[in-house]
């Protein structure tokens, strides 16, 4: 991208920041109902394996439809696809708060899905287009840093309207700040912001280059390995640590906390080392602290340290993966970056669905273990692929 092409500073900045707070109501909006999980399950009297239906059905209509809808609106202006997602996000939140039954939420979680799926992705790339090659870290990382912020102000405030008012609230809340949002996007989001349209072909292309499926497929595992865990997390502080209401909002804030600072840190991390050692080092860390979610301390202080690096090292992946990604090909930088949170959520799907089959082993042991193997599966899939993305030259990129 050439400095002609790139916004000026202030338009840029201004434009980072409504991408980054619209995703902090995409991150509320998608993972909400992990502090919800047990007033959803128990007011609709159903297991609480059935409820990690509700995250799984989002995860893997996201995994299908970002990359599919991110190529056929690909000729379409950047403003009107990040803003007409969010209108979908915020149909979704509300037809999610007014649904009579399990069913009914998982149909609403479906165009939820499908609107953040093709909100984060458009707004990643429309990032990388607004600032030069060596800043490209830095910008992924200003507009991830709002869907870490959901983690530690949106998701405890949903917990506790949850426990307090009743799980629709939360909700409501949400789709609320998403009308909010596709207007303030709309009016913010320059018109003729720079970009290079996609289309189903080329989606096509990218599926069929082998070293491209192999790096992307990390993300599959590392997000699988977490969401073994996180999925239950509530259910967890309930019954090793006898946690109610408040405290887990109060430990979900903390959690969330150090998933923003993770996303502060991770541009600067991303942009001063490869990405892939980085890669490599979070994976040995979260070996050790995992299990220790699930097994280790149950001193309040003790487990919520371990908590809080947890949250650290889980969420600093992100923007090193996508950068890794966009260095191999940043001529298709939109379509992989879709493909990317593809990957993502069907580690959510994988790790929640793994979760819901190991929760029934004693002592939360199966989570623990569950957690460990998939991280082993990253280290060698991030291995291969660094190996094959050296060994072989991108088709993709001669054609580009």
């Amino acid at each position: 991208m050439s400095e002609a092409t790139l916004a000026p500073a202030a338009e840029a900045r201004l434009t980072l920041f409504a991408l980054s707070l619209g995703n902090f109501v995409v991150g509320i909006a998608a993972f909400v109902v992990l502090g919800l999980m047990s007033t959803i399950t128990r007011s609709l009297a159903i297991d609480p394996s059935a409820g990690a239906n509700l995250l799984t059905y989002y995860a893997v209509a996201y995994a299908i439809g970002s990359p599919l809808l991110i190529a056929i609106t690909g000729r379409w202006p950047r403003r009107m696809v990040v803003a007409g997602a969010m209108l979908l996000v915020a149909v979704g939140s509300l037809a999610c708060a007014l649904a009579p039954s399990l069913g009914g939420m998982e149909l609403a979680r479906i165009v939820t899905a499908f609107g953040g799926g093709l909100y984060s992705p458009a707004a990643s790339a429309v990032a990388v287009s607004l600032v030069p090659l060596e800043r490209r870290g830095w910008a992924l990382s200003r507009v991830f840093i709002g869907f870490t912020a959901a983690q530690g102000i949106g998701n405890p405030i949903g917990a506790w309207l949850g426990y307090t008012f009743g799980w629709q609230s939360a909700f409501l809340l949400v789709g609320a700040l998403a009308v909010v949002m596709a207007l303030a996007l709309w009016r913010i989001v320059p018109a003729a912001t720079p970009f290079r349209p996609t289309s189903l072909s080329e989606l096509a292309r990218i599926l069929t280059t082998p070293h491209m499926l192999v790096a992307l497929l990390f993300t599959v595992f590392y997000v699988g390995a977490g969401y073994t865990t996180l999925t239950y997390l509530t259910l967890i502080l309930e019954t090793r640590l006898g946690m109610s209401g408040t405290g887990i909002s109060i430990v979900l804030a903390i959690y969330g906390g150090m998933a923003f600072v993770a996303a502060v840190i991770s541009g600067w991390l991303t942009d001063t080392f490869r990405p892939s050692r980085i890669l490599l080092v979070l994976c040995l860390l979260l070996a050790i602290l995992m299990p220790l979610v699930t097994q280790g301390p149950t001193d309040l202080v003790l487990a919520t340290l371990v908590l809080a690096m947890w949250s650290l090292c889980s969420w600093s992946h992100f923007t090193a993966q996508q950068s890794r990604l966009v260095r191999i090909n940043p001529a298709y930088a939109q379509l992989l970056l879709a493909l990317n949170a593809s990957m993502l959520y069907i580690g959510i799907a994988t790790g929640s669905l793994l979760a819901s089959k190991l929760l029934p082993i004693p002592e939360f042991m199966g989570l623990a273990i569950g957690a460990d193997v998939l991280l082993a599966l990253a280290v060698i899939i991030l291995v291969i692929g660094d190996r094959m993305i050296r060994r072989r030259r991108d088709p993709i990129s001669d054609q580009a």
